[in-house]
């Protein structure tokens, strides 16, 4: 079937046409793309877009370490004085102050706290898991609880602190370690990463969890517990010191020897010369290993009384009356044949049954 001139002209410009319009739209879709970057959100399910993020939303965060009291120093263990062990430990039996107890009940921490003898344990938790402080830190980048400072005002929990010291309370603080959102979201690089590595994994709670084997993120707590140390505290106890147990973030590396290699250089970097000061651990995992002769020890939470025993049996801590912690919402005695932390709240209660038992 022959064409007409006429016919292939008209044909080769709608031809020329419909490829200028195509190339249109593949640009127009290119550009889109990129506009739409700036309000792509991760998050534990993958990637969504929000149109309501604004221009704060994606005016940049440069990942970058925070530079903590003037830069803090990781060094390596070398030799058997570089971490004192010239104290034993002793068993603890206390209390202990959660976030929940100084948002909600911070009246009745206080009224209990008169009422325990000089010289108690007593715990209080000073950052959570979404990185924020509780208490007025000086730690270059880092921030405090905006809903603890409406609820009660950050300053409460100064005076609580030092209320903690002049009552001559064994004083231990309770840090975050390696569940962080704060630091997370200012420090990508830090984090690990989903498996299809479209960003940082989050957990249930929303929370970033770091890589124990970096060493921005070893010098980030280690920053946390020389101030800690530095305003009196005889004890820092780094909780969520783990990988989290999921198999939605990708790790290349051996995760028992990054846990011990953290846990080797934070001991060293934060010793004390006078051998009185104790940097301990608090994780999910009963097989969780100290270093040999450290001033340390392991906190267990949310372990039920009928599981005790089962949970010491696993573990491998030399002292396991001094160095096993449990943190108990009841006073099943189970506990007692261990160091044990129980809450400040019920303070009155406890302290009632001992004089009974004491006649």
């Amino acid at each position: 079937m022959s064409m007409t001139y006429r016919t292939r002209r008209r044909l080769q410009k709608l031809g020329i046409t419909a490829l200028v319009i195509l190339v249109a739209l593949l640009i127009a879709w290119f550009c889109s793309v990129i506009w739409l970057q700036r309000y792509v959100v991760y998050d534990k399910n993958g990637a969504t877009v929000d149109f309501e993020l604004g221009d704060a939303g994606f005016a940049g965060v440069v990942a970058t370490p925070p530079q903590a009291q003037g830069g803090v120093s990781i060094f390596y263990n070398e030799g058997s004085d570089a971490i004192e062990i010239s104290k034993d430990l002793t068993p603890i039996n206390g209390y202990y102050v959660d976030y929940n107890m100084l948002l909600k009940n911070m009246d009745a921490v206080e009224a209990n706290l008169k009422l325990i003898p000089s010289g108690t344990p007593v715990m209080i938790e000073l950052k959570g898991g979404y990185g924020r402080f509780y208490y007025s830190t000086k730690i270059s980048g880092a921030g405090t609880s905006e809903s603890l400072e409406k609820a009660i005002g950050i300053s409460r929990v100064d005076e609580f602190i030092q209320k903690l010291k002049t009552k001559g309370c064994y004083m231990i603080a309770k840090v975050s370690a390696f569940q962080d959102y704060e630091y997370g979201n200012a420090n990508v690089t830090n984090g690990l990463y989903m498996t299809s590595r479209a960003g940082l994994w989050m957990d249930d709670a929303g929370c970033y969890w770091l890589d124990p084997a970096s060493a921005g993120v070893q010098s980030w707590v280690t920053s946390a517990v020389l101030e800690l140390k530095n305003m009196g505290f005889h004890e820092v106890m780094l909780s969520n010191f783990r990988f989290p147990n999921s198999d939605g973030y990708v790790y290349s590396g051996d995760k028992t020897e990054a846990l011990q290699n953290a846990m080797q250089n934070l001991l060293t970097s934060t010793s004390s010369d006078s051998g009185t000061f104790t940097l301990s651990f608090g994780t999910n995992d009963p097989t969780l290993s100290l270093i040999e002769g450290a001033r340390s020890r392991i906190y267990f939470e949310g372990i039920d009384a009928a599981n005790v025993e089962a949970t010491v049996n696993q573990s491998t801590v030399e002292d396991k009356a001094s160095q096993i912690v449990f943190l108990a919402t009841t006073n099943d005695t189970r506990f007692d044949s261990y160091s044990v932390l129980r809450p400040l709240t019920a303070a009155e209660t406890l302290e009632a049954q001992k004089t009974d038992i004491n006649g």
